[in-house]
């Protein structure tokens, strides 16, 4: 499994480097992790059968930046 990231404009980028908190979500699940390390960390040791949507959030705002397939 990895994180596919998508090409961010200039907020996502902005929320994405300031981000206080990211959020992987699926259709049923949502976990939270407090930088794209833990993330990396998480998708390393399990094995994922659904997809997931990455946001990173930031002052409240928060910027799809990328999906784990």
């Amino acid at each position: 499994m990895t994180i596919k990231y998508l090409e961010l404009n200039p907020r996502e980028e902005y929320v994405y480097a300031n981000a206080d908190y990211f959020t992987a979500w699926s259709k049923h699940q949502k976990f939270q992790f407090d930088n794209t390390a833990e993330l990396e960390n998480f998708i390393s040791k399990f094995s994922l059968t659904v997809k997931f949507v990455v946001y990173a959030v930031y002052d409240g705002v928060d910027a799809c930046i990328g999906t784990i397939n």
